[in-house]
C-alpha cells in the first residue's frame, strides 16, 4: 500500500495529466472518490505545482519572490472581480 502523501501526489500528476491530454471529462472522476481532507490536499498541491510555474521555478516561499507573486496575483484577482462587475445585490 502506498503513503497517503504518494497518493495525493499520484492524483495530483493524473490530473494534470488528463487535462494536458484534453480530457478534461477524466477529471471529475478522478476527484469523486476522495473526502474533503484528501480533496483539499490534491487542491494544495495543484496550487503549489502552479505556483511554481508562476515562479519560474523559483522557491515561491522565498520572500522577496512571496512578496512579488503576492502582488501579482492581488492585481489578478482585482482584475477579474473588475471584469465580473458586482454582485447580486451589490449596486
Amino acid at each position: 500500500m502506498t503513503a497517503p502523501g504518494r497518493d495525493v501526489q499520484a492524483r495530483v500528476w493524473a490530473l494534470m495529466a488528463a487535462v494536458a491530454e484534453g480530457r478534461v471529462t477524466d477529471v471529475d472522476p478522478l476527484l469523486e472518490d476522495l473526502d474533503d481532507d484528501v480533496l483539499g490536499d490534491v487542491v494544495v498541491g495543484l496550487a503549489a505545482l502552479a505556483l511554481r510555474g508562476l515562479t519560474a521555478g523559483r522557491d515561491p516561499r522565498d520572500p522577496e519572490i512571496a512578496d512579488r507573486l503576492t502582488a501579482r496575483l492581488q492585481w489578478r484577482l482585482l482584475g477579474l472581480a473588475a471584469d465580473d462587475g458586482p454582485a447580486d445585490g451589490d449596486g
